[in-house]
């Protein structure tokens, strides 16, 4: 709320900025929106969408092989007695697993689909860009 006082006013309670600082609040701004904007068409930002689909898939393709393991390593493990050779049985579908979502990491499907998202929408959500990012006023 916005209250005048003697020759100054007043936002709850504190001092109103100078033209000036104002100014400077507003072409810090304006300049970090350009550097986002920049940096998503370069591809040095991606969309969080695609960010969420890709560990999404990760998520889901660990979570099976890690529900799955006692199924897939039962018939082999049942066999053996040496505890050596166990252990290297499950060492080697650790390891396999791991592998596995590495590679997920690695698609060239999820790059194409990065450069297809920047390609057809270039521009961020200005709006929410903006209410995320406050810099203080003494840094300006």
């Amino acid at each position: 709320m916005i209250k005048k006082t003697n020759n100054s006013f007043l936002l709850d309670g504190q001092p109103l900025p100078s033209k000036e600082t104002s100014q400077r609040v507003e072409a810090y701004y304006k300049a970090k929106l350009v550097q986002l904007t920049y940096e998503e068409t370069t591809q040095k930002i991606v969309p969080m969408r695609l960010v969420e689909d890709m560990l999404s898939s990760i998520y889901s393709t660990l979570h099976m092989r890690i529900k799955q393991t006692a199924d897939r390593l039962a018939p082999r493990l049942a066999q053996e007695t040496d505890e050596n050779i166990v252990y290297q049985i499950l060492l080697e579908d650790s390891n396999t697993t791991i592998l596995e979502s590495a590679k997920l990491l690695d698609t060239k499907e999820f790059k194409k689909e990065i450069k297809k998202e920047s390609s057809e929408n270039p521009m961020l959500q200005s709006n929410k860009v903006t209410k995320a990012f406050r810099a203080p006023l003494e840094e300006l």
